[in-house]
């Protein structure tokens, strides 16, 4: 293996070696850099994933909401009022219920916003609340808002802590809730269906979305207050009594500003990295909302995660100090090093292209493989087909092969088969393609060949410097076919059948001979090998070509 050049060493040493403290600093800048972009492209991948999840989780409640809507048994039910239906949507929310098992409520409310239908999700699963148990919902926000929306649209209710008899639940039950009306066949509003969506899933997706990177998770509604935080002390404020309302504009004013002035992006403050996104879920038609008058306020919600500045200011001073206690051991080491990495490259360049040769090539022959024929073939069909020229297939086959082969050896076989291989490359031009097609059988692929005499003529020659070789005793024959193109065919496949079927020609009419395609026969897709003599033009040793009608003068 020859050497690396030093030329490339020569050319890079001097320059790292001249300026080492420039190189030291440019390298530090550039690995903080490189450092901050890695964690800043990680952080916005986390949150990219936590909006996803939030739009995900949002999206598949809406599209359960609005398929109750289509529900077969509240449309019997509003056509007929009969209070069986009811059970029968029942067993349909219970079914849902139990399949997501996300939903703590699945409700049916008439238009005067009573409780129609209710299933609970309880810890032994979906329960159907009994009639003489369904409450009033009239004086509920929710209630009231959903009784404005048009048909097909959905409103969602903000995210906050269920409340149980005017109190907080414990432990903490974040809830969301979908709206949407119901109308009947003659457009009048018939009621709400309603899912209370246990929120807490969407929480923990979210918190797991944002995890494997540097940064905290954090989730904010348009308020600032936290769903998701660092410091648990923050999370829900304002909403329980006991915690004060402390949300991200109180815990960094700078990241928060930057937030309400973009729909996402990144900043850097005293506080850390900050990577936020907006998140406002957009339904077929919805009307969705978060406050008290939800028409004038979207709702919304800010996904974040926050990289702490003493992560980042450690990381840095790491490596300030690991680029300045290598700065002496570098100057010693440049030189190797730049030698090794130099080396190592040039070896895995030269490597790649060995394995390419052996790819393309017969491992035993050296010729073109069969893969790389059928390139070339290709790309020589489509060059004549449109310049107008022509090209040769030549088809070889060695006659009295197989007796070397079984007689004395796989190993003379072998030697049988490499000086076959140098035979077709010592005859052949630089722009023809002797390839191994398999076993003892070759292919040649003649380019710019002037007329089909030519090509007989050159398939001649190979046949005669194969059947010269010789081996002690031991000699083989040639039986060839050739098809020329657009001669004898001037369709690709048919062409290849063609010079085929004329190497089996020569098989059938004594071997070792040349014989020429007729472009009547063997051009069926998939014809068997000929097993009765053809109508082909025989070529042998001293024998005139016989032109076909493509050869004929008057051929235009």
């Amino acid at each position: 293996m020859r050497p690396t050049p030093w030329r490339t060493f020569w050319t890079v040493y001097p320059l790292l070696a001249v300026l080492p403290v420039l190189g030291l600093v440019l390298a530090y800048q550039w690995e903080a850099r490189t450092f901050e972009q890695s964690v800043a492209r990680r952080e916005t991948l986390a949150v990219t994933a936590e909006a996803n999840a939030v739009r995900e989780d949002l999206n598949r409640v809406t599209v359960d909401t609005l398929v109750l809507t289509d529900q077969n048994e509240l449309r019997h039910y509003l056509e007929t009022g009969d209070p069986v239906w009811l059970d029968a949507m029942a067993e349909e929310y219970k079914a849902l219920a139990r399949h997501a098992r996300v939903y703590d409520q699945v409700r049916y409310l008439d238009e005067t916003g009573m409780e129609k239908v209710r299933v609970n999700l309880t810890p032994d699963g979906p329960v159907q609340v009994p009639a003489d148990q369904l409450q009033d919902k009239r004086d509920r926000y929710y209630v009231r808002e959903g009784l404005t929306l048009a048909s097909g649209r959905i409103y969602v209710s903000p995210l906050d802590l269920n409340m149980e008899r005017g109190n907080v639940e414990h432990p903490f039950k974040p809830m969301l809730r979908f709206i949407t009306p119901v109308f009947d066949a003659a457009g009048r509003r018939r009621g709400l269906i309603v899912i209370n969506y246990l929120a807490e899933v969407l929480l923990t997706r979210v918190e797991t979305a944002g995890q494997g990177t540097r940064g905290r998770p954090m989730m904010m509604n348009s308020a600032g207050t936290f769903f998701i935080a660092a410091d648990t002390r923050d999370l829900w404020g304002g909403l329980l009594p006991d915690r004060p309302a402390r949300g991200l504009p109180d815990v960094c004013p700078t990241a928060w500003a930057a937030m309400q002035a973009a729909p996402r992006g990144q900043l850097r403050t005293p506080k850390g990295l900050f990577t936020f996104e907006t998140v406002t879920p957009s339904f077929s038609g919805p009307s969705t909302g978060e406050g008290t008058n939800l028409s004038t306020a979207p709702l919304s919600w800010i996904v974040a995660t926050q990289v702490p500045e003493t992560l980042l200011a450690r990381h840095e001073a790491a490596m300030a100090t690991r680029n300045g206690a290598t700065g002496f051991v570098l100057l010693v080491l440049l030189g190797v090093g730049t030698r090794a990495v130099l080396v190592v490259l040039d070896q895995r360049r030269r490597h790649r292209l060995h394995l390419e040769h052996l790819a393309r090539t017969d491992a035993l022959t050296g010729l073109a493989n069969r893969l790389t024929f059928e390139e070339r073939l290709d790309h020589e069909y489509e060059r004549c087909e449109r310049h107008d020229r022509r090209f040769a297939i030549v088809y070889i086959d060695l006659d009295g092969f197989k007796a070397i082969n079984d007689n004395h050896g796989h190993v003379m076989g072998d030697h049988v088969l490499q000086d076959v291989a140098q035979a077709l490359r010592g005859s052949c031009r630089a722009v023809d393609t002797p390839a191994r097609h398999g076993g003892d059988e070759f292919v040649v692929l003649l380019t710019e060949i002037p007329s089909v005499e030519t090509a007989l003529r050159t398939a001649e020659k190979l046949r005669e410097r194969i059947s010269a070789l010789r081996w002690g005793t031991l000699a083989v024959g040639a039986s060839v076919g050739v098809a020329v193109y657009p001669d004898h065919a001037t369709s690709l496949g048919a062409l290849v059948r063609l010079a085929d079927a004329a190497m089996y020609q020569s098989k059938l009419d004594g071997k070792n001979r040349v014989s020429v395609a007729h472009p009547g026969r063997g051009s069926e897709p998939d014809s068997p090998p000929p097993s009765a003599p053809l109508d082909f033009e025989y070529q042998g040793p001293g024998a005139a070509a016989t032109p076909s009608a493509a050869d004929s003068p008057e051929h235009p």
